[in-house]
């Protein structure tokens, strides 16, 4: 399937970004299937551990949502970059920097310990697949430095919107994050924490959107 959105836009919509299979994948590694953790409030979260090599194994979120907004607003609202410090907890500034590969953003986060203090440099990437689907993606650039001894840089880090229109009126959203990295600290510590966190920024993401339609 991914296959196959990726031959549409190449041929029906070329004026935008060329899209690599890398860039809609989350990871070329070895995962497991998703398993749902949670729903609440018509809003589904899914987990899933990912192979990164023979040591490394890292957990894969994903949560699923149908949101009273149309595409094309919801479209809109996610490729903006400053909307983000509406409905995700801990962003403490966005800041768009243009460089000479393009325009990036860099987002500082302060969460409760041990999350606390960290940066990211990223680029927005947007693939129209057909009229009624659309990919939003966030991922993180090492080509920039920008070093900040203020800041613990997360150096990989890949955010995905998938976007379908259910009619004129609401957007089904699949949102999912992955990050390779080892984690700074005990499982369980950090999982009970992002977990909360990742469905409390879904239900503020689903209230923002369909607040939108209505303006």
């Amino acid at each position: 399937m991914i296959f196959l959105a990726i031959l549409l836009v190449k041929f029906l919509f070329p004026d935008f970004t060329t899209v690599k299979l890398t860039d809609l994948l989350l990871h070329p590694t070895k995962e497991n299937e998703w398993t749902c953790v949670k729903s609440n409030k018509g809003i589904q979260l899914y987990e899933r551990w990912v192979q990164i090599n023979d040591t490394l194994f890292v957990r894969e979120r994903k949560g699923e949502l149908i949101t009273n907004c149309s595409l094309k607003k919801t479209e809109d609202y996610l490729r903006d970059h400053s909307t983000v410090c509406d409905w995700m907890k801990g962003i403490k500034s966005v800041q768009s920097i243009s460089t000479d590969s393009g325009q990036l953003v860099h987002m500082v986060i302060q969460l409760p310990w041990p999350f606390s203090n960290r940066d990211l440099l990223a680029r927005y990437h947007f693939y129209k697949i057909d009229g009624k689907t659309s990919v939003v993606q966030v991922k993180s650039d090492k080509t920039v430095t920008m070093p900040d001894n203020r800041f613990i840089r997360i150096k990989h880090y890949v955010a995905t919107w998938r976007l379908e229109q259910i009619n004129e009126q609401q957007t089904k959203i699949v949102f999912e994050t992955f990050s390779n990295e080892a984690p700074i600290f005990p499982q369980w510590i950090q999982e009970p924490v992002l977990k909360k966190i990742f469905m409390s920024n879904l239900k503020r993401l689903k209230s923002r959107l369909s607040d939108s339609q209505t303006q």
